[in-house]
């Protein structure tokens, strides 16, 4: 059994802060490995032969196929950790974030539905508290793909309004067959230092 948020425990020890998705995609995987050597481990695994489909992060475990998406999302800062300096963008567009990242659920929920995998979950990593703080009364086009604390996320999901840049290139709704509360996770923390705090959140299909 792969127990998500002690291997996230564990690797913020070492890996506070990553410089891309890409970054934090191998260091996670390469953790995992570390800690199960017995396990088998590909990145970008297509699991599809006739789709252009492709997961994250596929692991092999004892009878067990994992499937894990993972989405990391900054806000501007500049800092030294772990004697490395790191320089990350603000990359902002909560909707565009959220939405991608429920289109992972999205997927993986068919993947397990198809027993491509036998259980599968999708990890948020961020350091931009507007991914999880909430705001009243929102009505922005993209609100029912912003990933919240402590929201429900279930059913049909579309942009409401009018044309917008957020929705270029994700025009389509999202359908989610289970019913997820989101509860997000302190990841690491950076004392004193704007946009230091770092938060994970951890999306469970198939029971992982």
């Amino acid at each position: 059994m792969i127990n998500l948020p002690e291997i996230l425990k564990g690797l913020a020890e070492s890996r506070p802060i990553f410089h891309s998705e890409a970054d934090f995609q191998f260091s996670f995987a390469w953790y995992i490995q570390q800690q199960n050597p017995n396990c088998s481990i590909r990145l970008e695994y297509k699991p599809e032969s006739q789709k252009r489909e492709y997961v994250d992060i596929m692991i092999r475990y004892d009878e067990s196929v994992y499937f894990i998406e993972t989405k990391y999302k900054t806000k501007e800062l500049q800092i030294e950790a772990q004697r490395e300096a790191f320089a990350l963008a603000n990359q902002g567009a909560g909707d565009q974030g959220g939405y991608d990242f429920l289109r992972d659920i999205e997927r993986l929920e068919r993947w397990v539905k198809e027993d491509k995998c036998s259980k599968a979950a999708a990890i948020f990593l961020t350091n931009d508290y507007t991914c999880w703080k909430s705001r009243e009364n929102d009505n922005t086009i993209g609100a029912q793909f912003r990933i919240w604390q402590g929201k429900r996320i279930h059913g049909n999901l579309n942009w409401t309004g009018g044309a917008d840049g957020s929705k270029r290139g994700r025009e389509g709704s999202i359908n989610i067959q289970g019913s997820y509360t989101l509860d997000w996770k302190k990841y690491s923390s950076q004392a004193h230092t704007k946009n230091g705090l770092f938060k994970y959140l951890i999306i469970n299909v198939g029971n992982i």
